[in-house]
């Protein structure tokens, strides 16, 4: 039954890409700073003036680092939501919102919330939190860096996965497709939709 027949309950979660900026970066710096200071007292050396002179020293392999790991960052939720959501990767869409500077994942097709989850915080998992574990235990510098620059790149995706934490497992969400975050879509019938009409 399509969902116009079954005359479905549309709730939004999701802000805009410019607010996600905004209010990410209330939870990305603290991250900045909370992984410094473990680094710094594992290891009695202050990592970000080594990154800075690493940068200084290499600025255009830094920016081709950097550029890379956007890209990893977004083929990363594109391929979870299409592996997790059992979807072919003709569903998923990667571009560039150019009016808040924002590169972007969308999935055209609605998956379900948990899915959707795994697809939000994988890449901060992947290509943030695991490296900068490597180089927390190991003593690198460079895999502390990096680890730590994409652990707060991702400070968007942690506020997506924040405002759906709510939402209840079974749940069929739709990407948002011009907003970071998603909409839950429920039929009557679904014993979910009481609730997540009662939260809002």
């Amino acid at each position: 039954m399509s969902a116009e027949q079954s005359n479905p309950t549309r709730k939004d979660y999701a802000v805009s890409m410019l607010a996600a900026n905004f209010y990410g970066l209330v939870i990305g710096l603290p991250i900045l700073l909370l992984f410094s200071w473990a680094y710094t007292a594992r290891w009695t050396v202050f990592p970000l003036s080594q990154g800075l002179e690493w940068t200084v020293a290499n600025p255009l392999l830094m920016l081709g680092m950097f550029m890379v790991g956007i890209v990893a960052h977004e083929w990363l939720h594109g391929v979870s939501w299409a592996l997790f959501g059992r979807l072919p990767f003709s569903e998923i869409k990667l571009g560039f919102q150019w009016k808040s500077l924002t590169p972007y994942a969308h999935v055209s097709r609605p998956i379900e919330i948990y899915a959707y989850r795994l697809g939000v915080i994988m890449p901060g998992l992947l290509i943030g939190f695991l490296p900068y574990m490597v180089g927390w235990l190991g003593g690198s510098p460079g895999w502390m860096m990096w680890g730590t620059v994409f652990t707060f790149a991702a400070y968007g995706d942690f506020l997506v996965f924040w405002l759906i934490r709510s939402v209840p497992r079974g749940s069929l969400v739709e990407d948002h497709p011009t907003m970071a975050g998603c909409s839950v879509v429920l039929p009557e019938n679904n014993p979910h939709t009481e609730e997540i009409t009662r939260q809002g």
